[in-house]
């Protein structure tokens, strides 16, 4: 259910619930097919049978969200004196795909009949039930159906969708049957993911709740009996009170913060359902995740290839988006391409001021291709230098490295895979504002990002001004002054400072100028046949308790660093800096001396 549905949903329901909303008239026709079923079961309030309840099986609605439901049986079905049910070749699925089962009335004490008696399971897909699917229809199972459902119920038989949220419905009729188990009637259910927990002893207690009235003669809101006293309870704020216990745990779900207290204060002291947990602060219902880990994985390039890319591209469900200086690998434009047509959002910044023309193949690769768009770079800025890419707004690759497989063998780079939301969320905001060319934009640092041309030279500058023991640099480029400046005066107080550059002529002076101020600056030759250094990155104070680095696309440059789109991020992670390390270490130890 995306935002705009979600909204939709909760106002409308919200709107009925305030009687300013009508219900849809209840759909009275059958829904037919060619594939008899049978499902048998039993209602229980509590631990107690329920006699005489009238059962009726539901197709969800499909005109929209909270759309009537279609009964499929011609005549309801009734429990017996153990509270059993029996459905046999009385209805067909036909079109119906998921079903949900609603019993109402019914004597749980065998005697008194409960008019407000509403109980529910909610079964998921109708071809998925067989003669062997059995129904424990009770308290539990309600409060599962009704947290899961919420979003698109209005009433016991008002439960449905668009189909432009039908897989959203889906999903939740799954989350219900997660929440407790439709066989047994107990919790946690089945199939929950790995790592999630169901919020069991929460889920007995409003079970709990519902039992004081469901194990009754049942009464009206401001009576003073259970059924009463849980419809007064449950009635929103200015809103109509429930006279069934269907609804009245839909109001409390739809307002889970509303008289906790004293609907924890129900409870009868023989509950049926156990444990439980004292009266809580919300009575919302949902899975919770296992704790979220920040993972950061550093890719080291020519030797660990550029697999990885291409997994998260050709793994992606929802979207990509990819802001970047060269693209010129036919596999991963590719990739981009066959992840448009499974339906993944595909968008795309691209350089136009130096490689427009090595860029022009993939951008109109992308826009031939429905679901993909790629845009020219906002021409304010010098360059587009990024390197960067979000999959699915749950995976953040930050690159040194272009992407173009004419470098892959011979170039030093690196890259850094994370989950960091705040990291993801600041790339997404600045994505936003680049592909839609938004000027002026202040970026932000999520985590620990560093942005040209906002922050890259201060970000900088200050890694190696505050450095006190020792600085690993490799960098394409060697022009801009203040970085200069900042390395020369690190190495005239004592830092020891180990820089390994390709070696072009426009660098010397520079090279010669930190060597005479005591750095160490060694240099690959500016060969096909050498490594060639493409990496930006400073390692500050390895070893010490303060080590980090900064890596990225920022060259050391005055438009690399105030003038160019640009990313780069520091990193803390011990595992990263000692494989940085090494990395750099072996480079600087491979050249010979300028």
């Amino acid at each position: 259910m995306n935002l705009v549905s979600l909204r939709t949903a909760f106002s409308c329901s919200l709107l009925a619930l305030l009687a300013g909303c009508s219900a849809p008239t209840q759909q009275t026709t059958t829904v037919s097919g060619d594939t008899p079923l049978a499902v048998r079961g039993h209602i229980h309030g509590g631990q107690q049978p329920v006699s005489g309840a009238s059962v009726q099986l539901y197709a969800v609605g499909a005109t929209g969200d909270y759309s009537a439901a279609a009964p499929l049986l011609a005549t309801a079905a009734t429990t017996d004196g153990s509270g059993n049910f029996s459905i046999t070749n009385q209805y067909n699925c036909g079109t119906a795909t998921e079903v949900f089962i609603v019993a109402t009335g019914g004597k749980p004490d065998g005697i008194h009949t409960n008019p407000n008696l509403a109980l529910m399971a909610a079964l998921g897909p109708c071809s998925a039930l067989t003669s062997d699917t059995v129904i424990n229809i009770d308290e539990l199972g309600t409060v599962a159906a009704v947290s899961a459902l919420h979003l698109f119920m209005s009433s016991p038989t008002n439960i449905g969708s668009s189909a432009y949220d039908a897989p959203s419905l889906l999903q939740d009729f799954t989350l219900a049957t997660q929440l407790v188990d439709t066989a047994s009637g107990t919790s946690p259910g089945g199939n929950v993911p790995s790592g999630f927990s169901v919020p069991s002893s929460l889920i007995n207690t409003i079970g709990d709740i519902a039992a004081a009235c469901v194990n009754s003669p049942g009464g009206s809101a401001g009576d003073g009996s259970a059924c009463g006293k849980l419809f007064t309870l449950a009635t929103p704020p200015a809103g109509t009170a429930p006279a069934d216990t269907i609804t009245a745990l839909l109001n409390v779900v739809n307002h889970p913060t509303l008289n906790t207290t004293d609907l924890h204060d129900l409870i009868a002291p023989d509950t049926p359902f156990q444990p439980t947990v004292p009266a809580p602060d919300s009575y919302q219902v949902q899975l919770t995740p296992p704790p979220f880990t920040i993972t950061r994985q550093l890719l080291v390039e020519p030797d660990d290839g550029v697999g990885a890319l291409y997994d998260l591209v050709n793994n992606a469900k929802s979207s990509i988006d990819l802001t970047v200086y060269g693209l010129r690998d036919t596999i991963f434009s590719g990739d981009l391409v066959a992840a448009c047509q499974r339906g993944v959002i595909v968008r795309v910044v691209l350089d136009q001021k130096y490689e427009k023309t090595v860029d022009t193949a993939a951008y109109n690769q992308l826009n031939a291709q429905p679901g993909c768009s790629a845009v020219w770079a906002n021409p304010k800025y010098t360059a587009t230098h990024e390197k960067s890419f979000v999959v699915d707004g749950t995976t953040f690759a930050m690159l040194t490295l272009n992407i173009e497989t004419v470098d892959y063998p011979g170039t030093r780079d690196f890259a850094v895979l994370t989950n960091d939301p705040a990291d993801i969320a600041a790339f997404e905001a600045t994505f936003n504002a680049d592909y839609n060319m938004v000027l002026p934009y202040a970026t932000t640092p999520g985590t620990d990002l560093i942005w040209s041309p906002t922050t890259a030279q201060t970000s900088l500058v200050g890694i190696i001004n505050n450095a006190t023991q020792s600085l690993w640099v490799e960098n394409e480029e060697m022009s801009a002054p203040h970085i200069v400046a900042a390395l020369e005066a690190a190495c005239q107080r004592g830092v020891a400072v180990s820089i390994t550059m390709t070696n072009q002529t426009e660098y010397h002076t520079n090279f010669s100028a930190l060597e005479a101020a005591g750095c160490g600056v060694h240099v690959l030759p500016d060969s096909t046949k050498s490594l060639y250094i493409h990496a930006k990155v400073i390692i500050a104070d390895f070893g010490a308790p303060a080590q980090y680095a900064y890596l990225g696309s920022i060259n050391f440059s005055t438009a690399s660093t105030v003038q160019n789109r640009e990313l780069g991020m520091y990193t803390y992670d011990a595992t990263i800096l000692q494989r940085l390390q090494a990395t750099l270490a072996a480079d600087y130890a491979s050249a010979p001396a300028y």
